[in-house]
């Protein structure tokens, strides 16, 4: 589904008849009558840059997260009103749907995070997706004022390139990538890319001395990444099985290389969680609700999945705070599956 020859009608045909197995599956079908007309609401969370123009409603603007579907084709996704694109494909496969919400996943999130926070925490006014992709959403009370319809703003953060630190290892892994120049944040924060950071990195450093095994694309992944940087085995016995199955790297190997690995995945981690908390911090300082505090809601894997990731996130939103001599003031909202939960919520608020 991801491949540049696919054409959008085939790619969202699979989604309605996914959608049409499952209700057939579940026994919703069983239950509709095409007399009354009653069809089944749908929300839909779509997590790529869009231009929202409704509710219903949405241009992507760009593929990322190597999806390509459509680029070789005369019936491509890009430019194209995805709403409309899901619309045609329920009724062309003959799916009683209705698209009620057609919504970004940091937005979904920010809803569903606002939904199920503790009432004595501040409101929550932000929305973090940190998984395979990066973004940010936040409510803006002036929103008009950038010339805005609505009031929350998807800040497609991961696409911002100015004053980032940039290393060697970044920018081999954005020019290797399939949208060269582009998300150059995310590229350095997502859980997608974290692993070829590393393995970049150690090729630089150890060159020709590390196995040829590392020249491999896509043979350390962020988990393994997460392993390796939270061994406390006495001998980084956990960091060396690793490192021989994805890169067969000797075992036994003296132990300052293993370290010197260990400690790699542990600042490409910390650099990930310092630049989103920093990202948090600068958007709570645009909205003046540093002292008042503010809550954030977040989804995807790094948060769900690594307690490790949201402590170095922690770490860094109190060393910012004490920048500004003040308390921590951002508390984190787990929003598990809450893109998914939140377009449900607008889904069902639309449709009353």
């Amino acid at each position: 589904m991801l491949d540049r020859r696919v054409t959008a009608s085939k790619f969202f045909d699979y989604f309605a008849q996914s959608l049409h197995n499952f209700m057939k599956e579940s026994g919703d079908l069983d239950d509709f009558n095409e007399e009354e007309k009653e069809v089944f609401k749908l929300s839909f969370s779509f997590s790529f840059a869009c231009q929202q123009k409704s509710l219903t409603h949405a241009d992507l603007l760009f593929w990322t997260k190597g999806f390509f579907t459509g680029m070789d084709t005369e019936d491509p996704v890009e430019k194209r009103d995805v709403g409309a694109l899901m619309a045609e494909a329920l009724k062309r496969n003959s799916v009683p749907m209705e698209l009620v919400a057609l919504v970004n996943d940091t937005v979904g999130t920010l809803v569903s995070g606002a939904y199920q926070k503790p009432s004595n925490i501040p409101a929550c006014l932000i929305g973090v997706i940190i998984g395979t992709g990066f973004n940010i959403c936040y409510y803006e009370e002036n929103a008009q004022k950038y010339e805005y319809s609505g009031k929350v703003i998807n800040m497609e953060m991961g696409s911002f390139n100015k004053a980032l630190p940039y290393t060697i290892a970044d920018i081999e892994v954005d020019w290797f990538s399939n949208n060269p120049g582009s998300q150059k944040l995310e590229k350095m924060i997502s859980g997608m890319l974290l692993g070829d950071i590393v393995r970049r990195a150690v090729i630089i450093a150890f060159k020709n001395c590390a196995p040829s095994s590392v020249w491999k694309e896509n043979t350390l992944s962020s988990e393994q990444v997460f392993d390796i940087a939270k061994d406390t085995s006495e001998m980084l016995e956990i960091s060396q099985t690793i490192l021989k199955s994805a890169w067969n790297w000797p075992k036994k190997e003296e132990s300052s290389s293993i370290l010197f690995i260990k400690q790699l995945c542990e600042a490409v981690i910390s650099r990930s969680a310092t630049l989103l908390a920093c990202s948090l911090f600068a958007i709570a300082r645009h909205l003046k609700i540093l002292e008042k505090g503010v809550s954030c809601a977040m989804d995807g894997a790094l948060i769900a999945k690594q307690p490790f990731y949201r402590k170095k996130v922690e770490s860094a939103l109190n060393s910012l705070a004490a920048l500004y001599g003040i308390s921590q003031t951002i508390h984190l909202v787990t929003a598990d599956d809450g893109s998914g939960k939140g377009a449900a919520l607008l889904g069902a608020l639309n449709s009353l």
